[in-house]
């Protein structure tokens, strides 16, 4: 894997479960991402047996990995967390283009989510 290290995977199950339990939710029609805050933003993919045969889970999970790879420096500046992105059986048809698109509008959608639940903490800490 060129230039995705494990560092900027999520591995364990642990992580996973925090995340999808813990973590806030966008959903657009070909991915669902959660987002739970951390220090670093690392990737963890499902997709799962629905999106299709294992050639095209593979190539959604190629897709998707490239554009989290592409959009890192971004990432770490609007959104710190560890994201889960669990592919809808409709990203086996889609183009590359369009799962960045839905990727990048998640992103944008949880950086905003996020940034308010971190502003009414620290409302709760002030009172």
């Amino acid at each position: 894997m060129l230039n995705f290290p494990k560092s900027k995977r999520v591995l364990k199950k642990k992580s996973y479960d925090d995340t999808l339990s813990c973590g806030k939710k966008a959903v657009s029609s070909l991915l669902v991402i959660i987002a739970k805050n951390s220090e670093n933003p690392r990737l963890g993919l499902i997709v799962s047996r629905k999106v299709g045969k294992a050639h095209q889970r593979n190539k959604v999970k190629r897709r998707v990995r490239e554009i989290f790879r592409l959009a890192y420096p971004e990432l770490v500046k609007k959104l710190k967390a560890d994201i889960v992105v669990i592919a809808r059986p409709e990203a086996s048809h889609a183009t590359y283009r369009s799962l960045k698109q839905a990727f990048e509008a998640c992103t944008d959608r949880l950086a905003w989510l996020l940034q308010k639940q971190s502003q009414q903490e620290d409302q709760k800490i002030a009172e």
